[in-house]
């Protein structure tokens, strides 16, 4: 009765590794798929964080542009102001030929 029983404890472990190794091809398979999405993964990351540089460097460059226009801007303001008082000066200065 013992060797019996030793048998079949031996006949069911030979039955888990027969079925445990037939599990191996499909595992083998599963993992094959998961490391080619894991690389399909990486390689959107990559992509993804160079259009994130790409625009972080068009940010930084638009930035540029709109603080170089708005010192052109100011420029043009007081330029406008400048202008605005010559002609204010020109204007009295004619009122004043006129009036003598």
């Amino acid at each position: 009765t013992g060797m019996t029983e030793m048998s079949r404890q031996v006949q069911a472990l030979l039955e888990e590794k027969a079925s445990a190794e037939a599990d191996v091809p499909a595992l083998t398979e599963k993992k094959k798929k998961s490391d080619s999405m894991n690389a399909d993964m990486i390689d959107q990351i990559a992509a993804l964080k160079e259009r994130l540089s790409s625009s972080d460097a068009n940010v930084l460059i638009l930035n540029e542009e709109k603080d170089a226009l708005c010192q052109q801007n100011t420029s043009l303001e007081s330029n406008i102001a400048k202008m605005s008082h010559q002609v204010q000066a020109l204007l009295e200065e004619k009122a004043s030929a006129e009036a003598d």
